[in-house]
């Protein structure tokens, strides 16, 4: 890992060319689409693209509503694939509007490496999101495209049809954020947080500090988080988050005030609204 590290801080080894090496060799993957229905954000890991902004947003909507993942899916007869998603336009009146677009894809994926995708995956035997990884990057302009991060907010609107927004955390009210976030999940509204750019300078110190940092605490820097819910414990109010990763939580390391939901390292952790508010940058939100 430290190896990889400087490599790729070095230069020797950029992201863009990993991307493409990953893509030089494919295979067909013949797992089911879907099997016994979507399961919930557990179906969702992110892979070695940085888009964990898009991978957060799905597990997100797939966690409160899989339904309408699985409606935007569509198996045809001569094995390709057919993904619904949603593109900003106008109408007659130049009034803004989300319009469905349609991605078809066959089932040529990167060549797994040691048993694992090299990208997105899906549960076990399953190749549902692989294949929506794919169509989502092809309508953006390739896995180059999407694989150097971007919007939550974007994500949410494109697999929704709803607008989403941005807004900042107030940092000096955890109880209000609480709320917010409770009253925004009630209404049936889908959620992502963000956390911050470290702050540090490329480098490749920095950048194994920033490692070592999201190991201690849990909390990666620059990286989005689906928002599952809400709870109260003993007077203290948390947020429920997952790590787009399915693994790196506060919970796996055991820091003091936090600890993870069932006591495993899948990226799913209660998080104490005082921390978070500290942690976490802004909140993406469908409308």
């Amino acid at each position: 890992m430290l190896r990889q590290a400087k490599r790729l801080v070095d230069g020797q080894v950029n992201p863009r060319k990993v991307i493409a090496e990953s893509m030089a060799t494919t295979q067909r993957l013949d797992a089911p689409l879907v099997v016994n229905g979507i399961k919930g954000a557990s179906d969702v890991r992110q892979g070695g693209l940085a888009d964990c902004y898009f991978v957060a947003a799905v597990a997100a909507v797939a966690d409160k509503n899989p339904n309408l993942i699985q409606q935007a899916m569509r198996e045809n007869a001569d094995g390709t694939v057919t993904f619904r998603f949603f593109k900003p336009s106008t109408d007659a009146y130049g009034r803004p509007v989300m319009q469905p677009h349609f991605e078809t894809v066959d089932r040529l994926l990167p060549a797994p490496r040691d048993g694992k995708l090299p990208f997105g995956r899906s549960s076990e035997h399953e190749a549902w999101f692989p294949l929506m990884e794919k169509a989502y990057a092809q309508m953006n302009g390739g896995y180059q495209a999407i694989g150097a991060g971007g919007s939550p907010s974007s994500a949410l609107e494109a697999l929704t049809g709803v607008p989403a927004r941005y807004t900042a955390i107030d940092k000096a009210s955890p109880s209000a954020t609480f709320q917010t976030i409770k009253d925004q999940l009630e209404s049936g509204k889908f959620l992502v947080a963000s956390t911050p750019a470290s702050g540090r300078k490329p480098g490749l110190i920095n950048t194994l500090l920033d490692a070592f940092m999201a190991t201690k605490r849990g909390i990666v820097p620059w990286h989005a988080y689906s928002v599952l819910g809400v709870e109260e414990h003993r007077g203290r109010q948390f947020v429920l988050l997952r790590n787009p990763w399915a693994n790196t939580e506060p919970g796996s390391v055991g820091p003091l005030f936090s600890f993870s939901k069932d006591s495993k390292n899948d990226g799913v952790f209660l998080y104490p609204m005082e921390e978070f508010v500290r942690q976490f940058e802004g909140m993406h939100s469908t409308e």
